[in-house]
């Protein structure tokens, strides 16, 4: 059960230090491991149940949208009123902190797949698999900063930031030994030391606290798992299935059938996972 509770007991330091929590032209982070709620990885976009690996080419690929939740307490920004340091339609930059992640191939019983070349992630060159800090304008409320007004009542908008990625990959080179069997992607935090250190660099780069907090806040993020996967070919043409169909229920053309039977038709159409 992940607990929101906890949002009064999180400290509030802004980017340039000041920890007044007041508006006064700069933005506001509050720094979700100096609370002990558990954070997980929850995927809010699931990819396809069936991959054709051979149709659309090597372009071709699965995808999924993950986000660290619960989000009241991932993170969040508070955009300072007209007049203290930018405007209420102004989208104010997050700090460019990545949060990686290291995604693992496994069979459908959630054995790991030992054959590395059948996980293809689809990034750009020395790209590593992350979420990041976005804005939701969704819905901007006008809640004071911290339960407080600017000096003339006006309450502050608080306006929400989160942590999220999307990931793209593809399912390639199925040998024979896997057919029948479904995969699922399941992707977890990389807390290996080298991403922790750029982890940390980046916080301190924007100001923030990379405190040990904060490692044992990434090392107990959840992981999340897709749903099964099943790899095939190519999708049939339903036209083309129409055509050969009819042809071997009427004896083909010129009166010889392709097939012996409709039965054998089928069971060479037809594919399972």
């Amino acid at each position: 059960v992940l607990a929101v509770n906890e949002m009064n007991n999180i400290r509030t330091r802004t980017r340039n230090g000041n920890t007044s929590g007041k508006a006064v032209g700069h933005v506001d982070f509050m720094e979700p491991w100096e609370s002990s709620c558990r954070h997980a990885l929850v995927i809010i976009f699931q990819p396809e149940a069936e991959f054709y690996k051979d149709q659309g080419g090597k372009s071709s690929h699965l995808k999924l949208r993950i986000r660290l939740l619960p989000e009241q307490l991932s993170s969040r920004f508070v955009v300072p009123a007209p007049g203290q340091g930018c405007d209420l339609g102004q989208v104010s930059t997050p700090p460019s902190v990545k949060i990686y992640l290291k995604p693992t191939l496994l069979y459908e019983s959630g054995k790991i797949v030992e054959d590395k070349s059948i996980l293809r992630m689809m990034a750009k060159p020395y790209e590593v698999p992350h979420l990041e800090l976005r804005f939701d304008s969704s819905q901007p409320q006008a809640l004071a900063n911290n339960g407080q007004s600017l000096a003339d009542g006006t309450p502050t908008p608080n306006s929400t930031w989160y942590f999220e990625g999307e990931l793209k990959f593809r399912l390639e080179k199925v040998s024979l030994r896997n057919d029948g069997q479904r995969f699922k992607l399941e992707v977890t935090v990389d807390t290996s030391f080298e991403k922790l250190s750029e982890m940390r660099t980046q916080l301190e780069q924007n100001g923030l606290d990379a405190n040990a907090n904060f490692d044992n806040w990434i090392k107990g993020i959840s992981s999340c798992v897709t749903v099964p996967i099943c790899v095939l070919s190519k999708r049939k043409n339903p036209t083309a299935q129409h055509t050969a169909l009819s042809h071997a229920q009427h004896g083909g053309k010129g009166g010889k059938g392709w097939y012996q039977s409709v039965s054998q038709l089928v069971s060479i159409m037809s594919v399972s996972c």
